[in-house]
């Protein structure tokens, strides 16, 4: 599980299962307490969640990648938010409300912490 093998335009199936790996370790708390980190060789990691607690996640970063991973529905919380499937227009992409409302309570955070 090394991040050299992720490639632009396409995805090969080593870089699938690192990303499944990284998705489990989002469930963490710490994601640095998940069975497999040491493998992900991250300089950097920053765990993060909403105030209400329905977004949570972690960025993570190294010299050629950054890795934004999410929890996925995981409690009834969750499945509320998903019940409402309508989408929203972003800059020219429709995005899912739920999860627009869930990247933009955790992005101001990431973008201080990470200068973009």
């Amino acid at each position: 599980m090394q991040l050299q093998h992720l490639q632009l335009g396409g995805l090969c199936e080593r870089s699938a299962l690192f990303l499944a790996h990284a998705s489990n370790a989002a469930y963490r708390d710490d994601p640095k307490t998940y069975v497999g980190y040491d493998r992900f060789q991250f300089d950097d990691v920053l765990p993060f969640h909403c105030p209400s607690k329905v977004t949570h996640g972690f960025l993570a970063s190294k010299k050629d990648a950054i890795v934004l991973a999410f929890r996925g529905t995981d409690d009834i919380m969750d499945w509320c938010i998903n019940i409402d499937s309508k989408q929203i227009e972003d800059k020219g992409a429709r995005i899912h409300k739920g999860f627009f409302h869930a990247v933009d309570s955790v992005w101001v955070t990431l973008a201080k912490t990470y200068g973009q």
